[in-house]
């Protein structure tokens, strides 16, 4: 009776073994197939990069100069309250724009760099160290060394566009705002 219990459990292990394995290799298909898609997304970002590096920096730039020129009509000039509320209406469409602009640029950075803390939460430990389990920690490693490095749009590289060069914006056309203002009192 012990013999055939013991063959059962060693028959229960084999099972077993081999579901782990089909399960594993079955783990690294998909995930390689994850791989080449992250891999086509990099390229479509670096592609994107490439495509609208300059209009990026020219836009960034524009922005910060209607916003400054807008406040500086706003406030100091002695125009009618009406003009004054079109440069005002103008500003808050400039900060809207430049919000969405610089806000989708932001989510693609935190979206890129989410890549590697869903790698290291995947279930790796669990895979059975077959050919395919071994393969898949590798390549894991590789996916969480890529992915901290963040996908982004520059301004022709002159600066990575995210909500942190949105405050920028608007802080260095206060400082132009508060330059003029300075110059207009003197």
């Amino acid at each position: 009776m012990p013999d055939l219990m013991n063959k059962e459990k060693q028959r229960r292990n084999e099972l077993s073994y081999k579901e782990s394995t089909c399960f594993t290799d079955e783990c690294y298909t998909i995930f390689k197939k994850y791989i080449r898609q992250h891999q086509a997304l990099i390229a479509y970002c670096e592609k994107l990069e490439e495509v609208f590096n300059w209009i990026i920096l020219e836009q960034v730039l524009m922005f910060s100069l209607l916003i400054c020129l807008d406040g500086y009509q706003v406030l100091l000039s002695d125009a009618p309250i009406r003009i004054r509320l079109i440069f005002s209406f103008h500003i808050g469409g400039c900060l809207c724009q430049l919000l969405m602009f610089t806000y989708s640029c932001d989510c693609i950075i935190h979206e890129s760099m989410g890549v590697s803390i869903a790698a290291y939460r995947a279930p790796w430990p669990l895979l059975s160290m077959t050919t395919s389990g071994r393969m898949m920690q590798k390549d894991l490693t590789l996916v969480i060394m890529r992915s901290s490095v963040p996908c982004c749009l520059t301004g022709k590289g002159f600066f990575i566009v995210s909500l942190e060069t949105y405050t920028n914006v608007i802080s260095t056309a206060a400082s132009y705002f508060a330059l003029l203002k300075q110059r207009d009192v003197s």
